[in-house]
């Protein structure tokens, strides 16, 4: 009796432990093939943005817009000055430093900074680094109050030189390389590290006053992070997506906008911002994930937002915020509506349209002046969106460009041209 009891017994313990087993089996099955669909999925998608042309032909008649003659630019007289060559210049989104005289700030491969004059002859050129920092091929941002040459680094290094003769007068560790560009008050200067913390400084001692930190993430971008102060406020994004607006005065948080999601913590490293516009108390810039903000100066709150891929800083002309993309759309918004007005592919008539790209843009008086990788500039129209190219001796592929008091420059990762227009 107690084993035929005992037999049935087990039989039933069997039966209920196949059960559980194919229980748990099915459940760890189901729960594998839940997290391979997760794995599967990218963290942040880039959006995709399909564009076509909108208006392409419409003529806009703009008020602060001059009726010059659009294409009167020509180059009469060239200068340049060579210098050691900047490894990885091409995405460092390097800039030379305009001084009031007409004369130039920048720097080259070795850590010389230099000082030339408005016809590009060399007044000083100094190097402050070990070489041990000159292999590191650090980058440098600079900032000009009265005679401090405020100098910040991509290997957390900060210097102040007497811009008239290049002494040195203080030298400063930071804890983490600089990301941004630099922004001066009457005693003061802000700038971003990598760290997304913004620092202020003391421009006569190099101390630092206070600091705001926003949120980090473990893996670095490279894009540059862009600052402003307008109106007694600085403004600044960082490497997830933050707009925030912080008081000058004691590092105090006065507000703060996400634009993007808790997903891109993981995706940081891919999202690129453009600079800053702060026009009419609004501050417009888009990202490479194709959105477009419009967002209240005073209290952060996003005004409109669109659909543009574009990574360059937008212009503001007459009521109309103005962009391109790299593949060379031209968009005109109207500023109110955040409405679309006008789309036109400006490479439409060019040979290769598909591999060109823009580089960078700047707005030259009443004009836009883009740089494209093929090695050329062209003019913009911005009533018309008519192109025509402008043609520039010793120009390549390399090349930036800026524009500043009558004269065009260009700059590589070895040379410097003045173009007089």
């Amino acid at each position: 009796m107690f084993k035929k009891h005992y037999v049935l017994d087990l039989k039933i313990n069997l039966i209920i432990y196949s059960i559980i087993v194919f229980y748990l089996t099915s459940c760890s099955f189901d729960k594998r093939t839940e997290i391979n669909d997760i794995k599967s999925k990218p963290i942040l998608e880039k959006k995709k943005i399909i564009v076509s042309e909108l208006n392409a032909n419409l003529k806009l008649i703009l008020k602060d817009i001059s009726n010059n003659d659009f294409f009167e630019y020509k180059i009469i007289n060239t200068k340049k000055y060579k210098f050691k060559k900047i490894k990885n210049f091409t995405n460092s989104e390097l800039k030379i430093k305009h001084i009031k005289d007409g004369g130039i700030i920048f720097f080259d491969g070795s850590g010389n900074i230099f000082r030339l004059d408005s016809e590009l002859k060399e007044l000083w050129k100094v190097n402050f680094y070990s070489k041990k920092e000159k292999k590191l091929n650090p980058k440098l941002y600079f900032g000009i109050k009265n005679n401090y040459l405020i100098i910040v680094d991509t290997i957390s290094k900060i210097f102040a030189i007497n811009i008239n003769t290049g002494e040195l007068i203080y030298v400063r560790e930071n804890n983490s390389p600089f990301n941004s560009n630099i922004i001066l008050s009457e005693k003061y200067f802000f700038v971003i590290d990598f760290n997304n913390t913004l620092k202020c400084f003391e421009i006569e001692t190099g101390k630092e006053i206070w600091n705001f930190k926003s949120d980090d993430t473990f893996i670095k971008s490279k894009k540059k992070l862009s600052l402003i102060l307008e109106n007694g406020i600085l403004y600044f994004n960082n490497t997830i997506g933050d707009l925030t607006a912080v008081n000058p005065n004691d590092g105090s948080l006065i507000w703060q906008t996400p634009t993007q999601d808790s997903s891109i913590f993981l995706n940081s490293f891919s999202l690129k911002n453009s600079d800053l516009n702060f026009s009419k108390n609004k501050i417009y810039f888009s990202n490479n994930f194709g959105e477009f903000f419009s967002i209240d100066a005073v209290t952060g709150i996003i005004n409109w937002t669109q659909k543009i891929n574009s990574v360059f800083k937008p212009i503001y002309v007459d009521n109309l915020v103005i962009t391109l993309t790299e593949n060379g759309y031209f968009y005109v918004i109207d500023d109110e509506t955040g409405n679309v007005i006008r789309i036109t592919n400006i490479f439409n008539d060019k040979k290769n349209k598909h591999k060109l790209k823009i580089k960078n843009f700047i707005l030259l008086n009443d004009k836009i002046l883009a740089s494209i990788n093929s090695g050329a500039l062209i003019y913009i129209d911005i009533q018309t969106a008519f192109t025509k190219d402008l043609k520039v001796k010793h120009m390549s592929k390399e090349f930036n460009s800026t524009f500043y008091d009558g004269s065009l420059y260009l700059f590589s990762n070895s040379s410097i041209i003045k173009n007089y227009l």
